[in-house]
Protein backbone atom coordinates (compact mmCIF):
# COMPACT_ATOMS: atom_id res chain seq x y z
CA UNK A 1 0.00 0.00 0.00
CA UNK A 2 1.17 3.71 -0.78
CA UNK A 3 2.12 6.06 1.61
CA UNK A 4 1.53 9.48 0.75
CA UNK A 5 4.46 11.91 1.22
CA UNK A 6 3.26 13.30 4.48
CA UNK A 7 4.41 13.46 7.90
CA UNK A 8 1.86 13.08 11.29
CA UNK A 9 2.41 16.06 13.15
CA UNK A 10 -0.39 15.24 15.67
CA UNK A 11 -2.76 12.41 16.46
CA UNK A 12 -5.48 11.62 18.93
CA UNK A 13 -6.98 8.16 18.88
CA UNK A 14 -10.56 7.99 20.48
CA UNK A 15 -13.15 4.83 20.49
CA UNK A 16 -16.84 4.78 19.55
CA UNK A 17 -19.20 1.91 20.04
CA UNK A 18 -23.05 3.66 19.55
CA UNK A 19 -24.37 -0.05 19.95
CA UNK A 20 -23.11 -0.57 23.44
CA UNK A 21 -23.54 3.44 24.19
CA UNK A 22 -19.76 4.01 25.21
CA UNK A 23 -17.20 6.33 23.44
CA UNK A 24 -13.88 6.46 25.28
CA UNK A 25 -11.45 9.57 24.64
CA UNK A 26 -8.05 9.64 24.32
CA UNK A 27 -5.98 10.92 27.43
CA UNK A 28 -3.72 13.20 25.40
CA UNK A 29 -2.99 13.67 21.79
CA UNK A 30 0.51 12.59 20.37
CA UNK A 31 2.95 14.24 18.37
CA UNK A 32 4.12 12.92 15.45
CA UNK A 33 7.34 13.02 16.21
CA UNK A 34 7.15 10.74 19.07
CA UNK A 35 5.53 8.08 17.03
CA UNK A 36 7.37 4.42 16.64
CA UNK A 37 8.06 4.10 12.57
CA UNK A 38 5.99 0.94 12.60
CA UNK A 39 2.54 3.18 14.22
CA UNK A 40 4.00 6.06 12.13
CA UNK A 41 3.94 3.63 8.91
CA UNK A 42 0.74 1.78 9.70
CA UNK A 43 -1.09 5.31 10.01
CA UNK A 44 0.09 6.64 7.10
CA UNK A 45 -0.63 4.06 4.77
CA UNK A 46 -4.08 4.04 6.21
CA UNK A 47 -4.50 7.52 5.10
CA UNK A 48 -3.49 6.40 1.74
CA UNK A 49 -6.34 4.09 1.38
CA UNK A 50 -8.18 7.69 1.11
CA UNK A 51 -5.38 9.83 -0.43
CA UNK A 52 -4.97 8.01 -3.69
CA UNK A 53 -8.46 5.66 -3.88
CA UNK A 54 -9.70 6.65 -7.44
CA UNK A 55 -12.99 8.47 -7.72
CA UNK A 56 -15.19 5.46 -7.93
CA UNK A 57 -17.95 3.72 -6.25
CA UNK A 58 -18.19 5.18 -2.70
CA UNK A 59 -15.04 7.49 -2.98
CA UNK A 60 -16.51 11.11 -3.54
CA UNK A 61 -15.38 14.87 -3.69
CA UNK A 62 -17.31 16.88 -1.68
CA UNK A 63 -18.10 20.44 -0.48
CA UNK A 64 -19.36 21.71 2.78
CA UNK A 65 -22.40 22.82 3.53
CA UNK A 66 -23.08 27.08 3.74
CA UNK A 67 -22.24 28.05 7.11
CA UNK A 68 -25.40 30.46 6.34
CA UNK A 69 -27.29 27.65 5.21
CA UNK A 70 -30.50 26.10 7.25
CA UNK A 71 -27.64 23.07 8.31
CA UNK A 72 -23.88 24.07 8.30
CA UNK A 73 -21.61 21.68 9.16
CA UNK A 74 -20.79 21.24 12.64
CA UNK A 75 -17.83 19.56 11.84
CA UNK A 76 -16.13 22.50 9.66
CA UNK A 77 -15.17 24.73 12.39
CA UNK A 78 -13.02 22.16 14.38
CA UNK A 79 -11.28 20.66 11.51
CA UNK A 80 -10.42 24.54 10.39
CA UNK A 81 -8.90 24.81 13.87
CA UNK A 82 -6.96 21.63 12.74
CA UNK A 83 -5.82 22.87 9.92
CA UNK A 84 -4.84 26.94 10.96
CA UNK A 85 -3.86 25.75 14.64
CA UNK A 86 -1.75 24.02 17.53
CA UNK A 87 -3.10 24.38 20.33
CA UNK A 88 -7.13 23.56 20.41
CA UNK A 89 -5.85 20.00 18.34
CA UNK A 90 -6.82 17.48 21.23
CA UNK A 91 -9.88 19.59 22.08
CA UNK A 92 -10.89 19.60 18.36
CA UNK A 93 -10.37 16.08 17.94
CA UNK A 94 -12.50 15.15 21.18
CA UNK A 95 -15.01 17.81 19.61
CA UNK A 96 -15.17 15.48 16.31
CA UNK A 97 -15.61 12.52 18.02
CA UNK A 98 -18.58 13.34 20.15
CA UNK A 99 -20.35 14.44 16.78
CA UNK A 100 -19.47 11.84 14.84
CA UNK A 101 -20.68 9.22 18.53
CA UNK A 102 -24.31 11.36 18.50
CA UNK A 103 -24.69 11.16 14.42
CA UNK A 104 -23.84 7.71 14.53
CA UNK A 105 -26.65 4.62 14.61
CA UNK A 106 -26.99 2.02 16.80
CA UNK A 107 -26.37 -0.40 14.00
CA UNK A 108 -23.04 0.46 12.88
CA UNK A 109 -19.86 -1.41 13.43
CA UNK A 110 -17.85 0.26 17.00
CA UNK A 111 -14.20 1.20 16.19
CA UNK A 112 -11.26 3.63 16.90
CA UNK A 113 -11.49 7.34 15.35
CA UNK A 114 -8.56 8.96 14.40
CA UNK A 115 -7.40 12.28 14.04
CA UNK A 116 -4.93 13.44 12.33
CA UNK A 117 -2.76 16.56 11.60
CA UNK A 118 -1.03 16.25 8.92
CA UNK A 119 1.96 18.14 7.03
CA UNK A 120 3.45 17.72 3.38
CA UNK A 121 7.46 18.41 4.21
CA UNK A 122 8.25 19.48 0.79
CA UNK A 123 5.38 23.32 1.14
CA UNK A 124 4.64 22.82 4.70
CA UNK A 125 0.56 23.15 3.43
CA UNK A 126 -1.28 20.91 6.52
CA UNK A 127 -4.31 18.61 6.09
CA UNK A 128 -6.64 16.48 8.10
CA UNK A 129 -7.34 13.05 7.88
CA UNK A 130 -10.01 11.43 9.97
CA UNK A 131 -10.18 7.45 10.22
CA UNK A 132 -12.30 5.08 11.46
CA UNK A 133 -10.20 2.20 12.10
CA UNK A 134 -11.17 -1.40 12.32
CA UNK A 135 -9.95 -3.90 15.29
CA UNK A 136 -9.83 -7.63 15.55
CA UNK A 137 -10.98 -8.31 19.11
CA UNK A 138 -13.71 -7.66 20.52
CA UNK A 139 -11.82 -6.51 23.89
CA UNK A 140 -9.80 -4.46 21.76
CA UNK A 141 -10.56 -1.30 24.81
CA UNK A 142 -10.25 -3.41 27.57
CA UNK A 143 -7.06 -4.37 26.46
CA UNK A 144 -5.44 -1.53 25.31
CA UNK A 145 -7.50 0.19 28.79
CA UNK A 146 -7.26 3.87 28.69
CA UNK A 147 -4.13 4.23 26.99
CA UNK A 148 -6.08 4.65 23.45
CA UNK A 149 -3.78 7.61 21.59
CA UNK A 150 -0.22 5.91 22.89
CA UNK A 151 -0.22 2.88 20.65
CA UNK A 152 2.38 0.37 20.63
CA UNK A 153 3.72 -1.60 18.12
CA UNK A 154 1.81 -5.23 19.27
CA UNK A 155 -1.37 -3.13 19.28
CA UNK A 156 -0.28 -2.66 15.32
CA UNK A 157 0.44 -5.97 14.92
CA UNK A 158 -2.20 -7.87 17.29
CA UNK A 159 -5.04 -5.80 17.26
CA UNK A 160 -5.78 -3.70 14.52
CA UNK A 161 -6.42 -4.45 10.97
CA UNK A 162 -4.90 -2.66 7.92
CA UNK A 163 -8.59 -1.39 6.93
CA UNK A 164 -10.51 1.24 7.38
CA UNK A 165 -14.39 1.47 7.64
CA UNK A 166 -14.39 5.14 6.53
CA UNK A 167 -12.39 7.74 6.10
CA UNK A 168 -11.65 11.38 5.10
CA UNK A 169 -8.86 14.23 3.87
CA UNK A 170 -9.57 17.78 3.82
CA UNK A 171 -8.53 19.71 1.86
CA UNK A 172 -9.40 17.41 -1.21
CA UNK A 173 -5.40 16.14 -1.90
CA UNK A 174 -6.22 16.02 -5.66
CA UNK A 175 -9.03 18.67 -6.85
CA UNK A 176 -8.63 22.36 -5.39
CA UNK A 177 -12.05 22.93 -6.61
CA UNK A 178 -13.35 20.54 -3.76
CA UNK A 179 -13.36 21.09 0.27
CA UNK A 180 -12.63 17.54 0.92
CA UNK A 181 -12.21 13.70 -0.24
CA UNK A 182 -14.56 10.95 1.63
CA UNK A 183 -14.34 7.31 1.42
CA UNK A 184 -16.80 4.59 2.67
CA UNK A 185 -14.86 0.99 2.37
CA UNK A 186 -18.48 -0.51 3.95
CA UNK A 187 -20.82 1.13 1.30
CA UNK A 188 -20.74 -0.51 -2.12
CA UNK A 189 -22.02 2.75 -4.34
CA UNK A 190 -23.06 5.49 -1.14
CA UNK A 191 -20.89 6.76 1.45
CA UNK A 192 -23.17 6.30 4.62
CA UNK A 193 -25.52 9.26 5.02
CA UNK A 194 -24.73 9.76 8.82
CA UNK A 195 -20.83 9.83 7.84
CA UNK A 196 -21.40 12.51 4.95
CA UNK A 197 -23.88 14.42 5.98
CA UNK A 198 -24.66 14.53 9.22
CA UNK A 199 -21.18 14.10 10.47
CA UNK A 200 -18.87 15.96 8.10
CA UNK A 201 -22.00 18.20 6.95
CA UNK A 202 -20.38 17.53 3.47
CA UNK A 203 -22.30 17.47 -0.10
CA UNK A 204 -20.77 14.90 -2.15
CA UNK A 205 -20.74 14.64 -5.47
CA UNK A 206 -21.66 11.31 -7.20
CA UNK A 207 -18.41 9.37 -8.34
CA UNK A 208 -16.50 10.09 -11.70
CA UNK A 209 -17.00 6.56 -12.94
CA UNK A 210 -20.67 6.66 -11.81
CA UNK A 211 -21.19 9.73 -13.77
CA UNK A 212 -19.50 8.47 -16.59
CA UNK A 213 -21.90 5.02 -17.20
CA UNK A 214 -24.80 7.05 -16.62
CA UNK A 215 -24.15 9.15 -18.88
CA UNK A 216 -26.07 7.98 -21.39
CA UNK A 217 -28.82 6.55 -19.92
CA UNK A 218 -29.22 9.34 -18.21
CA UNK A 219 -29.80 11.38 -21.76
CA UNK A 220 -32.38 8.60 -23.38
CA UNK A 221 -34.51 9.34 -19.92
CA UNK A 222 -34.86 12.67 -20.25
CA UNK A 223 -35.95 12.59 -23.87
CA UNK A 224 -38.44 9.86 -22.04
CA UNK A 225 -39.89 12.39 -19.36
CA UNK A 226 -39.71 15.01 -21.20
CA UNK A 227 -41.52 13.57 -24.88
CA UNK A 228 -38.92 14.28 -27.25
CA UNK A 229 -37.38 12.57 -29.80
CA UNK A 230 -33.80 11.05 -29.32
CA UNK A 231 -31.57 11.00 -32.15
CA UNK A 232 -29.56 7.84 -31.16
CA UNK A 233 -27.31 8.61 -34.21
CA UNK A 234 -25.73 11.46 -32.43
CA UNK A 235 -24.32 9.81 -29.63
CA UNK A 236 -21.00 9.07 -31.03
CA UNK A 237 -20.31 12.68 -31.79
CA UNK A 238 -21.55 14.35 -28.16
CA UNK A 239 -18.82 11.85 -26.51
CA UNK A 240 -16.60 12.64 -29.00
CA UNK A 241 -16.99 16.27 -28.51
CA UNK A 242 -17.04 16.24 -24.87
CA UNK A 243 -13.82 13.96 -24.74
CA UNK A 244 -12.35 16.92 -27.31
CA UNK A 245 -13.10 19.54 -24.10
CA UNK A 246 -10.15 20.99 -22.45
CA UNK A 247 -11.68 21.13 -19.04
CA UNK A 248 -14.01 19.71 -16.72
CA UNK A 249 -17.00 17.76 -18.20
CA UNK A 250 -19.86 19.79 -16.30
CA UNK A 251 -23.64 20.06 -16.28
CA UNK A 252 -23.76 23.33 -18.88
CA UNK A 253 -20.89 21.79 -21.24
CA UNK A 254 -22.37 18.44 -21.35
CA UNK A 255 -26.36 20.39 -22.08
CA UNK A 256 -24.48 23.13 -24.48
CA UNK A 257 -23.47 19.83 -26.34
CA UNK A 258 -26.80 17.87 -27.01
CA UNK A 259 -28.02 21.19 -27.68
CA UNK A 260 -25.59 21.85 -30.22
CA UNK A 261 -25.55 18.23 -31.72
CA UNK A 262 -29.74 18.73 -31.63
CA UNK A 263 -29.51 15.42 -29.54
CA UNK A 264 -33.63 16.35 -29.19
CA UNK A 265 -34.55 18.19 -31.96
CA UNK A 266 -35.81 21.80 -32.09
CA UNK A 267 -37.90 21.92 -28.88
CA UNK A 268 -35.08 21.37 -26.43
CA UNK A 269 -34.92 23.71 -23.43
CA UNK A 270 -31.62 24.16 -21.94
CA UNK A 271 -32.11 25.41 -18.73
CA UNK A 272 -34.99 22.84 -17.97
CA UNK A 273 -32.41 20.14 -18.99
CA UNK A 274 -29.58 21.48 -16.50
CA UNK A 275 -32.43 21.59 -13.45
CA UNK A 276 -32.96 17.58 -14.70
CA UNK A 277 -29.22 16.72 -14.60
CA UNK A 278 -28.73 18.65 -11.14
CA UNK A 279 -31.45 17.27 -9.37
CA UNK A 280 -33.66 15.14 -10.68
CA UNK A 281 -31.17 12.55 -12.87
CA UNK A 282 -29.32 10.19 -10.77
CA UNK A 283 -26.16 12.29 -12.06
CA UNK A 284 -26.47 14.80 -9.80
CA UNK A 285 -24.40 17.80 -10.96
CA UNK A 286 -21.90 16.84 -13.36
CA UNK A 287 -17.91 16.95 -12.72
CA UNK A 288 -16.14 14.84 -14.67
CA UNK A 289 -12.02 15.01 -15.27
CA UNK A 290 -11.56 15.32 -18.72
CA UNK A 291 -8.41 12.60 -18.25
CA UNK A 292 -11.17 10.11 -16.20
CA UNK A 293 -13.81 11.05 -19.38
CA UNK A 294 -11.08 9.91 -22.06
CA UNK A 295 -9.40 6.53 -19.88
CA UNK A 296 -10.39 3.78 -17.39
CA UNK A 297 -8.24 2.14 -14.71
CA UNK A 298 -6.80 3.36 -11.92
CA UNK A 299 -4.08 4.82 -13.43
CA UNK A 300 -5.79 5.80 -16.17
CA UNK A 301 -4.18 4.36 -19.09
CA UNK A 302 -6.78 2.28 -20.81
CA UNK A 303 -8.80 4.32 -23.58
CA UNK A 304 -12.52 4.13 -23.16
CA UNK A 305 -14.98 2.99 -26.31
CA UNK A 306 -18.32 3.52 -27.38
CA UNK A 307 -20.27 0.45 -28.15
CA UNK A 308 -23.31 -0.58 -30.33
CA UNK A 309 -24.95 -3.57 -29.62
CA UNK A 310 -28.02 -4.72 -31.46
CA UNK A 311 -31.81 -5.40 -30.33
CA UNK A 312 -32.46 -6.65 -34.19
CA UNK A 313 -32.85 -10.94 -33.64
CA UNK A 314 -30.61 -11.37 -36.71
CA UNK A 315 -27.70 -9.44 -35.38
CA UNK A 316 -28.18 -9.94 -31.79
CA UNK A 317 -25.02 -10.61 -29.29
CA UNK A 318 -23.17 -8.53 -32.25
CA UNK A 319 -21.28 -5.70 -30.86
CA UNK A 320 -18.89 -3.10 -32.69
CA UNK A 321 -16.53 -1.08 -30.11
CA UNK A 322 -14.16 1.71 -30.48
CA UNK A 323 -13.22 4.77 -30.20
CA UNK A 324 -15.93 6.96 -30.51
CA UNK A 325 -14.91 9.33 -33.52
CA UNK A 326 -14.29 6.47 -35.60
CA UNK A 327 -17.85 4.84 -35.17
CA UNK A 328 -19.57 8.54 -35.77
CA UNK A 329 -18.10 7.36 -39.10
CA UNK A 330 -19.06 4.07 -40.39
CA UNK A 331 -22.90 4.41 -40.18
CA UNK A 332 -25.01 6.04 -42.26
CA UNK A 333 -28.81 6.80 -42.07
CA UNK A 334 -31.92 6.30 -44.77
CA UNK A 335 -35.44 6.65 -43.51
CA UNK A 336 -35.74 3.87 -40.43
CA UNK A 337 -32.85 1.86 -42.11
CA UNK A 338 -29.14 2.07 -40.40
CA UNK A 339 -26.18 0.73 -42.47
CA UNK A 340 -22.86 0.11 -40.67
CA UNK A 341 -19.76 0.32 -43.36
CA UNK A 342 -16.81 -1.14 -42.86
CA UNK A 343 -13.79 -1.14 -45.40
CA UNK A 344 -10.36 -2.47 -45.00
CA UNK A 345 -7.32 -4.15 -46.52
CA UNK A 346 -7.47 -8.10 -46.44
CA UNK A 347 -4.15 -7.69 -43.89
CA UNK A 348 -6.18 -5.45 -42.04
CA UNK A 349 -8.19 -7.16 -39.52
CA UNK A 350 -7.51 -11.17 -38.13
CA UNK A 351 -10.17 -13.42 -36.78
CA UNK A 352 -10.16 -15.33 -33.21
CA UNK A 353 -12.86 -17.25 -30.89
CA UNK A 354 -13.11 -16.69 -27.42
Amino acid sequence: MMSPDLTILQLAIHYIDKHAENIRYATDAQHGGQLHPTIADFLLALVGKVWFAPDTGSTRSGHFKAEDGPHPSLAKPHIAQILHGNDCFFNSSQKLAEHLYQQTPATASPGLLAVLQLGQPDNGQKFVSILKIRHKDENFVKILDDALTQLKVEHINNLLLEDIQKGAVIPHPQRGDYDLKVVDKQAANDPAIYFTDSFLGCIAKKSDEHQIKRLLPELREYAEERGLPFVLEKLPQVVTLLQQCETNITTAILANTVKEQKLYGPDFKLKDFEHYINYKSSLGAVDIPRRHFIKRGKIGKTARNLTYYFHDPEFRGVTISGPPQVLANIFSVSGDTVTFRLNTTRDGYDVRYE
